[in-house]
């Protein structure tokens, strides 16, 4: 009897021998094509418009921790962001990005996609290794360690830069769970759980929902949930997950602590009232709905990123694509093994496709903190590749496409496609060139799936799906990634966005003037078609703007309690122009200089001209205050929140704000100010105010951003004023002794002190260190400890072999 010729004998068997040298020449190649403009410097991995955040947030954010490391060492304090604030939190994101930080600022902006490229490259090769941990081997495992790589989440986020490392931490979170499951390899998760831990303290909750569910459904799978070994390994489990946040807590607490107190989560701009107000099986509108269809097909089926008429913008629309191969593979696993294991595979697909549908959920997913797709978006593409890529493994050993489901999931796609979406009155425009070249490729794909069920077309038919696949990918990533507006190597090395000529004039101003000061412009230096509020952190000034996800909360307060800003508005909280555009605080705050590129720049009476570098003209202000000055006058916060913003300018340069709990205690040390004529405030009584003021003030002897030292002498008891947004993490001392710093002025710090001489100092040390060094260095010891432990196991069964 002639012998069957099984799939895996035949075209299998080139893909069972050579997966992973394959799976690294196809990654390889796909790189070279995508990102090949990259690599070359011709583009750099920076972002005009949509992901503009890589410009104006991201590179300045490196350039200055960059620069931090090698002027002051550990990066804390910083007064370049906002007036001020802790710049530790978030500062060490991830080693590739550490790494990053030694090409320094001149080198940094060219090695961007070179971190991004081996990202992806890690992708690939480690979902490839966690397929072969579940059986998945040959053509199936190179499909989805491609799909992994090369999905939006991946690709589009990799432009954010989080987005693709948490596509890594994710696929080696798994991979390190089933080191433990099934090599008892305990090594890896700790590591990952920390690496984690320090990018994003909230993905913790995140991904550490998403493996529990993982262990359940493989638990599931191998019919051993509820047995004493799956217990110990749930324990296990969390006892190295716990170890993993102690190697992390140094960077971990400090992120959590400046996530709680920021306006996001603490203040008054925070979603969770009206998100967890909205009803629980209420659905999306007609946008949101549409859009989330659609990005199963492509990022671009309703536009790329300049042009996307969806739901949201294109960064933050769910990024659901991972290739329309998927798609027609994923209801083939519902085929396959036992009635338990298809209906726990159900489940844990409902689970995430249900708050698609029911946004409510979605938001509980995220702990009623935003409407967001990002991370928990991806989690619905990760089952996708994992169901498709057991399908494709199942029929390539069995030889039996289900072909009547394959043309029902065909039709169904097509349906989905060219649905005439106009009748639902959406605003959803989409791409339908792109649309029919999609529609083509689902047929094409649905004709070599059923092909691999023929035995002497099978081989044929595997060689054509890995290559069409191949070509599929590059297409979309290319439009991805090459279709948006990237900043030139050119245009890099010309006086050109942060390299303008503001450079110069900074360098001028600290050259002529060695005291502390701050600066303002009236234009932003960042080459994109929106204000860059970060210009001071990558162009080495003080400022007053910060665009920062968790601005400084004081900072915030007193824009806020000054009238600047809606602290009820989110977005408000993080997009902080300052005090640029209010020149009657720039003398309380510092504020000395200010640029202009305007020939008639309307500068504030204050102001005089200085001089011009390039096309950058440099104004003086006169009163200008240094950073301590005194008060011999309050005013108790409840009656000054009741002016005018006019009144709390004019107001500043009189007298102290404290606030209500702390005015009674300073009944003898200051005086009550008189508010009945701050309506009127006259140039003359404004100068007579500054020189008040500025008469006794702090004789600066030494300054960086984390320590301070001056003197200072008073004729009576006075309160001390620095423009240095009130933290915890400042601490102070009068002649050597501890004394403790007041949250004045709104969101300020201030000192109280008695007459005569003193001597100041301040420092700055985070107050999360208390904490989380003890428990660091815990962690660290107790992770060698298991290492020498697996290390002995390891040689103990290497003896007994």
């Amino acid at each position: 009897m002639k012998k069957k010729v099984t799939t895996e004998e035949n075209g299998g068997n080139y893909f069972e021998k050579h997966a992973l040298p394959v799976l690294l020449g196809l990654t390889a190649l796909l790189i070279l094509i995508v990102f090949y403009d990259f690599l070359v410097f011709d583009k750099l991995y920076l972002f005009k418009g949509l992901a503009s955040d890589s410009m104006v947030d991201t590179y300045p954010n490196y350039i200055h921790i960059a620069d931090y490391l090698r002027s002051e060492g550990l990066p804390m304090w910083s007064f370049s962001q906002g007036m001020g604030q802790s710049i530790f939190p978030f500062s060490f994101p991830d080693p590739l990005v550490t790494m990053l930080y030694a090409l320094g600022r001149d080198h940094l902006a060219y090695g961007i996609a070179y971190m991004e490229i081996a990202k992806i490259f890690l992708c690939s090769i480690f979902f490839y290794l966690l397929l072969k941990k579940l059986s998945v081997t040959g053509l199936p495992a190179i499909v989805g360690a491609l799909s992994y790589s090369f999905s939006s989440f991946v690709i589009v986020g990799s432009c954010w830069n989080i987005f693709s490392t948490e596509a890594l931490y994710l696929v080696l979170l798994l991979y390190g769970f089933e080191k433990l499951y099934q090599d008892k390899n305990r090594l890896i998760l700790p590591v990952v759980i920390a690496l984690i831990a320090i990018l994003q303290p909230f993905d913790l909750w995140l991904m550490g929902l998403f493996l529990l569910l993982y262990i359940v459904v493989r638990l599931f799978e191998n019919n051993s949930i509820f047995s004493r070994a799956s217990i110990v390994l749930m324990a296990e489990v969390g006892l190295l997950c716990a170890l993993g946040v102690a190697m992390g807590s140094i960077l971990f607490l400090s992120e959590v602590k400046a996530m709680i107190n920021s306006p996001r989560v603490a203040g008054h701009a925070s979603y969770f009232d009206e998100l967890l107000s909205k009803s629980i099986f209420s659905t999306g509108d007609a946008a949101h709905n549409v859009t989330a269809l659609m990005r199963f097909f492509s990022s671009d089926m309703l536009g790329g990123s300049n042009q996307f008429k969806g739901w949201y913008n294109f960064m933050e629309a769910p990024l659901f694509y991972c290739g329309l191969l998927n798609l027609l593979l994923m209801p083939q696993v519902f085929r396959f093994g036992s009635r338990r294991k298809k209906i726990i595979y159900a489940v844990w697909f409902a689970i995430f496709i249900l708050p698609v549908i029911f946004p409510f959920l979605r938001y509980a997913f995220w702990l009623f903190t935003g409407d967001y797709y990002r991370l928990f978006g991806f989690f619905l593409s990760v089952l996708i590749i994992l169901y498709s890529t057991q399908a494709l493994s199942q029929i390539i050993k069995h030889s039996k496409p289900d072909i009547t489901l394959l043309g029902g999931t065909l039709v169904i796609l097509l349906l989905a496609l060219y649905f005439p979406y106009q009748w639902l009155q959406t605003d959803t425009i989409l791409n339908t060139e792109l649309r029919s070249q999609i529609a083509m490729l689902l047929i094409f794909y649905t004709a070599l799936i059923a092909l691999l069920g023929v035995t002497q077309y099978n081989k044929t038919a595997q060689y054509l799906l890995c290559l069409t696949f191949f070509a599929e990918l590059t297409y979309f990533s290319s439009k991805n990634i090459n279709e948006r507006m990237a900043l030139t190597g050119e245009e890099h090395e010309q006086k050109f966005g942060f390299l303008d000529y503001t450079i110069e004039a900074v360098n001028y101003l600290n050259k002529t003037d060695s005291s502390f000061y701050r600066i303002s412009k009236d234009y932003w230096s960042g080459p994109v078609n929106h204000p860059s509020f970060n210009d001071a952190k990558i162009q080495r000034y003080r400022g007053t703007g910060s665009y920062h996800s968790f601005n400084q909360p004081s900072y915030v307060r007193f824009l806020a309690g000054m009238n600047i800003i809606d602290q009820n508005d989110e977005a408000q909280t993080r997009w902080l122009i300052g005090l640029r555009n209010e020149p009657m605080l720039h003398s309380h705050v510092s504020l000395k200089y200010f640029l202009s590129k305007n020939p008639v720049a309307l500068v504030h009476i204050n102001y005089d001209s200085l001089t011009t570098i390039g096309d950058v003209r440099i104004y003086k202000n006169k009163y200008a205050l240094p950073l301590g000055f005194t008060y011999r006058q309050k005013i108790d916060s409840k009656t000054f929140s009741q002016l005018s913003q006019q009144q709390k300018s004019n107001m500043l340069y009189k007298a102290v704000v404290i606030n209500d709990s702390l005015y009674g205690k300073l009944t003898k040390e200051l005086k009550v100010a008189d508010i009945s004529d701050t309506s009127e405030y006259t140039s003359e009584e404004y100068i007579n105010d500054i020189d008040s003021l500025e008469t006794e003030s702090l004789t600066m002897e030494s300054f960086s951003n984390n320590r301070i030292k001056g003197s200072i002498t008073v004729s009576d008891n006075r309160l001390l004023f620095f423009s240095i947004p009130f933290s915890d993490s400042w601490s102070a001392k009068v002649d050597g002794k501890k004394h403790d710093l007041l949250r004045v002025n709104i969101g300020f710090s201030g000192l109280m002190l008695k007459e005569g001489t003193h001597k100041i100092e301040l420092s700055f040390w985070p107050s999360s260190f208390k904490t989380s060094v003890p428990i660091n260095i815990v962690g660290i010891l107790l992770y060698l400890c298991l290492m020498a432990y697996q290390y002995k196991q390891y040689r103990s069964s290497q003896n007994k072999n």
